[in-house]
């Protein structure tokens, strides 16, 4: 379930995306 939060949460900022 860790991980699915973390993606859920950070859409694009966390990425650092354009």
């Amino acid at each position: 379930t860790k991980e699915i939060k973390v993606k859920i949460i950070p859409p694009q900022r966390d990425y650092g995306r354009p």
